[in-house]
């Protein structure tokens, strides 16, 4: 019942791995195959540099105008041995390998919705996004699923190791499975010895990878510029309010429906609303959980639509409707987001703004909004901020002087800050258009585009306009 007939494993598989190649030939088709996502463009980069010099990179120059690189080194060296199969093979492979071991954990936990939690769990447009970009999630998440199927056929040393290489591709969430696995190991059995081997492990690989840490001290920030707030977090989470990576709306109330369906113990209930709430909220600030909730939310959610199936309703008519209309949300979030894949950042008009970039002279710095810095970076650019917060140097003036140069109609203060960073060019797309100035001509963009003898129009199309400041000395 509810696709469990092994002829629909094979269905499931075969549509996991249409989803993921359509997403992949949609960006092809219509972006020139540049992948959607500033993640991918920033592993990209790092896996160009070890390719090219046989070694990670001690400073990102480009980034902040320079800073130290601090980062995890499995994901980008696995890029870097063949920068043009690795990137387009690996995603759909770790799609389609986490799939198939997500159906056999489900399989041994509640054989009854192992179908429809796979299904829910490969229509969500998280799962598209994991498995279609170049983020290091998609190891961990392979590498995770992998163990925790290996724990549950009693292969306990091999689940530990696999558990503790995730370190190597994002060590946040090797510390969050340590927590788990330390909550775990207390109150199991037999397993403090095991727990101690993570735990050493955990130590070593962060000292192999961030020794330069105790060189250059703490962060000046850790959580960066991002507010915390209702529309913040609905707009980082759910798919049908923008975020390319964030799950549905309807997958998350069913979800909601499974865990009050899942037991009878009112603490239970209260326990798991209470973690799910506070995972959610914190994805704000660390976006890799919303990859990892996925897979529970899936089987939260199935177990949700199985519960409504045998719950005794009073009408009938209402039951079917009310499954009907849940189920018909989901596919409605999943059919959105692959019509809208191809308007996803870098579009192909933006695509040929960085190309231009890339052509003029080298390691010039470009003023625009921090979620452009990373593309920046990869037109061989220096930007003025980008996303990763970690380390920036003067994250908080640079934050402060930003939001002052898009606010302001003074053109006296807007030179003085160009000229405080030296920048060359200024970067301004659709997006930022309506996230400052609701397309109206003011601040900024007024400067702009009305004083032909501070700044030129050297690039536009449909989407991007680039700004080439001109200094005293060449008026």
């Amino acid at each position: 019942m509810l696709l469990n007939a092994k002829k629909y494993f094979y269905l499931l598989l075969i549509l996991c791995i249409v989803l993921l190649s359509l997403s992949q030939y949609l960006r092809f088709r219509n972006n020139d195959g540049f992948f959607y996502g500033e993640e991918s463009y920033y592993n990209l980069k790092i896996a160009e540099f070890i390719k090219e010099n046989k070694a990670f990179p001690a400073e990102d120059s480009m980034s902040y105008g320079g800073r130290p690189y601090v980062g995890e080194y499995g994901y980008p060296l696995l890029l870097s041995l063949n920068i043009k199969i690795i990137p387009r093979i690996l995603p759909i492979l770790l799609g389609v390998f986490s799939f198939i071991l997500f159906y056999f954990i489900i399989t041994k936990i509640k054989f009854e919705i192992r179908g429809l939690a796979s299904l829910i769990l490969i229509i969500s447009p998280t799962f598209i996004y994991l498995f279609s970009t170049l983020t290091k999630y998609s190891v961990v998440v392979f590498l995770s699923l992998f163990a925790i199927l290996l724990h549950l056929n009693k292969k306990h040393k091999i689940a530990l190791f696999l558990f503790i290489i995730t370190g190597f591709f994002s060590f946040i969430s090797s510390t969050l499975i340590l927590i788990i696995y330390s909550i775990y190991g207390i109150f199991k059995k037999g397993k403090k010895f095991n727990l101690l081997i993570f735990f050493l492990s955990w130590i070593i690989i962060f000292f192999v990878q961030f020794f330069k840490v105790f060189k250059i001290g703490v962060p000046e920030t850790i959580f960066g510029i991002i507010q915390f707030n209702i529309n913040n977090i609905i707009n980082i989470i759910f798919s049908d309010f923008g975020s390319i990576f964030g799950f549905s709306l309807f997958l998350f109330l069913m979800a909601i429906i499974g865990i009050y369906y899942i037991n009878d113990n009112l603490l239970k209930t209260f326990i798991y609303y209470s973690v799910l709430i506070i995972f959610t909220v914190l994805t704000i600030y660390f976006n890799a959980l919303i990859f990892l909730l996925v897979f529970l939310l899936a089987f939260f959610a199935s177990y949700g639509i199985y519960s409504l199936f045998f719950v005794d309703w009073k009408s009938e008519i209402f039951k079917h409707l009310t499954i009907v209309i849940l189920c018909c949300g989901l596919l409605f979030s999943i059919v959105a987001y692959m019509d809208g894949i191809s308007k996803f950042t870098p579009t192909k008009d933006f695509a040929d703004g960085l190309k231009f970039l890339k052509g003029q002279k080298i390691n010039t710095v470009v003023f625009s909004d921090y979620s452009r810095g990373i593309y920046l970076n990869y037109a061989d650019k220096k930007n003025f901020m980008d996303s990763n917060f970690l380390y920036a140097p003067g994250v908080s003036s640079r934050a402060l002087d930003a939001e002052r140069l898009f606010r302001t109609n003074n053109l006296n203060v807007a030179l003085a800050i160009i000229n405080k960073y030296n920048i060359e060019y200024i970067w301004i797309d659709k997006e930022i258009l309506n996230k400052f100035w609701a397309n109206e001509d003011r601040e900024l963009l007024f400067l702009l585009r009305y004083s032909p003898q501070n700044f030129n129009k050297v690039f536009s199309n449909g989407d991007v306009e680039i700004y080439q400041y001109i200094p005293l000395n060449r008026r």
